[in-house]
């Protein structure tokens, strides 16, 4: 399947999408904000040629009624934005990104395409930036509670799976994900990796080198996966807010955190593999 880019009057940018393949879909029921999606088409538009799609009768395979976790690759700075623009008529989305975009005095840029897309549109991960400038993630319990709140309304969260790639290849998986979807039940993740079909490396390194080339891209929708249950999944948030608080942590609370971490490294490590599974054998990192 390929995609040709809709053309979305600017006059119901605020309006949510429907097509006529909507009306047979039982859910879910509201689509992505048109003013979210007038600005991923533009940014499709601007660094991405061709779209093929694959993997997209995957998506009838979510249990009926489940709150749904979109776990990208994060290859290139395009992943994120190019896999809600594909999912976009299918769900309503609301994306994962960087604290520093939310700050115009941090990254002015960015900060300004996110607020013509709707800063509601996104909810933000804690990250610093280091003396060499690189912005590293720091894993923040906190940052969950909006998250899950979206969910619970209705919204179908994108968040990436790994930090981001300064190699252009798959990093070590992070508990993001996972930890969205053990704080749900009845949530469901669906894994999608994007393959940028460049003749040079796309990575944080070079973000510009997508705009530069326009490459073709892949986009692999996997199977729906359900994330096993993560007793004691609590004692993560609490030991760390102690943590924060330079608070004392019992020695049962120290037991049932590094347990509870390591289960989550294994559901992320399943989860990893699958998008492995979905990218060419050059970007597969860590997990070839």
């Amino acid at each position: 399947m390929s995609i040709e880019f809709p053309k979305i009057p600017a006059a119901a940018i605020e309006e949510p999408i429907n097509s006529d393949n909507d009306k047979n879909q039982e859910s879910p029921k509201e689509k992505t904000p048109r003013r979210l999606m007038f600005s991923l088409e533009a940014l499709a538009k601007a660094q991405i040629g061709k779209i093929d799609v694959v993997g997209k009768e995957n998506i009838s395979k979510i249990p009926k009624g489940k709150k749904i976790i979109i776990a990208t690759t994060h290859i290139s700075d395009v992943d994120l934005p190019l896999v809600a623009y594909v999912l976009g008529n299918d769900f309503n989305i609301a994306l994962t990104n960087q604290s520093v975009h939310h700050s115009f005095k941090e990254e002015p840029s960015t900060n300004i395409g996110l607020r013509l897309a709707g800063k509601d549109n996104f909810i933000p991960f804690d990250y610093q930036k280091d003396n060499s400038g690189k912005k590293n993630p720091k894993f923040n319990p906190e940052n969950f509670v909006p998250m899950k709140a979206a969910l619970d309304d209705g919204k179908t969260m994108v968040i990436a799976a790994h930090n981001p790639s300064y190699e252009g290849k798959l990093e070590k998986g992070g508990y993001g994900a996972v930890y969205l979807a053990s704080l749900d039940p009845d949530s469901v993740i669906l894994p999608v990796a994007v393959n940028l079909k460049s003749k040079k490396s796309i990575s944080a390194k070079n973000p510009l080198q997508a705009m530069i080339e326009r490459p073709d891209a892949e986009v692999t929708i996997g199977e729906p996966l359900i994330v096993g249950e993560i007793p004691n999944l609590q004692t993560i948030a609490t030991v760390m807010a102690k943590r924060k608080n330079k608070e004392s942590i019992t020695s049962e609370e120290r037991q049932k955190f590094i347990e509870a971490t390591k289960l989550l490294e294994n559901e992320s490590d399943k989860l990893m593999r699958r998008l492995a599974g979905m990218t060419p054998d050059e970007k597969k990192g860590v997990y070839k």
